[in-house]
């Protein structure tokens, strides 16, 4: 990307002013206080726009607005790509009072769909990554903490939330020691474990008193020896339980029932077959035969019509009651087969399935009653305590249960957390070393070679950690940064933010360079150097450097 030339209508103190931009450096020299920064925050404000905060804070838009309230902005003309673009702006006081338009110059048209940032469509970064890149301004020596930890893109998130966090992997660790110690058995995950082990052996040991603490034999003394195979007995009898009344009577009411009994019915209806045929014979003389007197014809018609109605009347009669007799046999059989089911588990004791068995199983139902009555005072005081105990029991089994599922609801949040925070450390140290391969092992190979590049630098060797602190070795020995001169710091650093330019934007259009006078602490050997270095880079790079001194123009 390529800038060719802006236009500042109002922005800041820069009025009407008009700038065209050349490949390479651009060097501007003006003294304090003319505007650099201010052109170079329009510049920013043209691809980015312009943040709007509430409350006190001092930013661009507050601080560039013009005095007079009216409309700031301007236009910029860039190349990318083969093809060249005009961004014209306008801001006021809130982002909704903005105008945005972005021109296709070739086609001489307005484009639609871009953006509102046209620099994260050219470089898919922010404007403070933008500004943390190519804004070079040396002696800030925070400000590459920040553009580590600050958004340089998906990778360096990864690490944002390490260097953020004080350490993140540490407060992961601490957060799973916390649930579970190292050694031993500290933390609230073990702690719940310990417990869920101990509610299980007490639920285990209830449950084994619960189940010997069964009805005991109790010998009864006021009983002898016959009385006692007589109750022996009814518990045998009664084993699957006492019939009721209703249930007795409802059997007593299948046994009497008179309603269905089958009855015995001849097959008489056969009897009357040679009356039918008499009938017939009579209606066939009355009609047929004509030598018979009329009133004789007529006798026989009368005759035959009231033996036929009344045979085949009576055949009827005799029919029905067959099948009369079929049906109650079978209604029959199915009550003597509801009363079998009903007496049958008693039939080890009781002869048949009549009116006397059930006679006798009243009876016995009713001396059960009697006998059991005595029983139950005779150990009535020994069987509630038991009974007491076993209530206990079964409630204090329960609440345990409720406990250990509670508990165990609990143990398995706190293994899922641990798991999970788990999982996130390792993720978290992958990451680490994915940015570590991916981001800063090119950032020290593009650093060597600018190393290499700066006539000035002739360390070989030097250690770079993850905050791009740097250790240069010299005689043999590792020496922090901190104990270099302000002007050898100044060309390390100029080094190392051309270093992390490649780096953010390898894979991306070069974006242009903001220079705001980085060489102010060097002398004339270093400043040599660095001019020459800015003379190589202008061949990948197109730049703006402001100065405010002839000496290092």
């Amino acid at each position: 990307m390529k800038l060719k030339s802006c236009y500042i209508e109002n922005f800041g103190k820069l009025h009407q002013y008009h700038y065209d931009f050349q490949d390479g450096v651009n060097r501007m020299i003006a003294e304090n206080g003319w505007g650099k920064t201010t052109f170079a925050a329009f510049l920013k404000a043209m691809l980015f726009g312009m943040e709007y905060h509430t409350g006190k804070k001092l930013v661009d838009r507050k601080k560039y607005a013009p005095w007079n309230h009216q409309k700031f902005g301007g236009y910029l003309i860039l190349e990318q790509g083969g093809k060249s673009y005009k961004i014209e702006r306008s801001f006021g006081k809130k982002e909704k009072e903005d105008t945005y338009v972005v021109y296709d110059l070739a086609l001489n048209r307005q484009l639609e769909g871009l953006e509102e940032n046209f620099g994260e469509h050219l470089w898919q970064i922010d404007r403070d990554t933008f500004e943390k890149t190519a804004f070079l301004s040396l002696g800030e020596n925070e400000l590459l903490n920040e553009i580590i930890a600050g958004k340089l893109g998906k990778e360096k998130n990864q690490e944002t939330g390490i260097d953020e966090s004080a350490d993140a992997v540490d407060l992961l660790e601490k957060q799973l020691r916390k649930l579970k110690a190292l050694r031993g058995n500290g933390g609230i995950l073990q702690q719940v474990q310990e417990q869920n082990r101990y509610l299980n052996q007490e639920v285990r040991l209830l449950k084994e008193e619960l189940k010997k603490l069964q009805e005991p034999a109790i010998k009864i003394s006021i009983w002898n020896e016959q009385e006692q195979q007589e109750w022996n007995r009814y518990q045998s009898l009664f084993q699957n339980g006492v019939p009721t009344v209703e249930e007795m009577d409802q059997c007593h009411q299948w046994l009497t029932n008179q309603q269905y009994r089958p009855q015995i019915v001849t097959e008489r209806w056969k009897n009357w077959i040679p009356v039918v045929l008499l009938g017939c014979l009579l209606l066939v003389l009355g009609i047929v035969v004509g030598a018979l007197p009329k009133n004789l014809s007529l006798s026989f018609i009368i005759a035959g019509i009231g033996i036929l109605f009344l045979s085949v009347w009576k055949m009827c009669d005799g029919l029905y009651m067959i099948r009369k007799r079929n049906q109650d046999k079978i209604q029959h059989e199915k009550i003597k087969e509801e009363v079998k089911i009903f007496l049958r588990p008693y039939r080890k004791y009781l002869d048949g399935a009549d009116e006397n068995a059930l006679l006798n199983l009243r009876r016995w139902v009713q001396d059960f009653k009697i006998m059991n009555a005595r029983y139950e005072q005779a150990v009535g005081s020994e069987q509630a305590q038991i009974s007491r105990r076993r209530r206990d029991l079964e409630e204090q089994i329960q609440e345990k249960v409720n406990q250990l599922s509670q508990s165990k609801e609990k143990e398995e949040r706190l293994l899922k957390t641990y798991q999970l925070l788990t999982i996130s450390k390792e993720a978290m140290i992958q990451a680490k070393n994915q940015f570590s391969a991916r981001f800063l092992i090119p950032l020290k190979n593009a650093f060597q070679l600018n190393l290499r590049e700066m006539r000035a630098m002739n360390w070989e060797s030097y250690e770079m950690d993850i905050q791009l602190h740097l250790q240069i070795e010299e005689y043999g020995e590792l020496h922090d940064q901190a104990f270099l001169s302000k002007g050898t710091c100044d060309l390390l650093e100029l080094c190392l933010r051309f270093a992390l330019v490649d780096a953010v934007y390898s894979e991306k259009d070069a974006p242009i360079l903001i220079l705001d006078d980085p060489f102010i602490n060097l002398d004339d050997r270093y400043l040599a150097a660095a001019n020459d270095f800015i003379d190589k880079k202008a061949k990948q790079y197109q730049m703006i450097y402001f100065t405010c001194h002839k000496s290092r123009y």
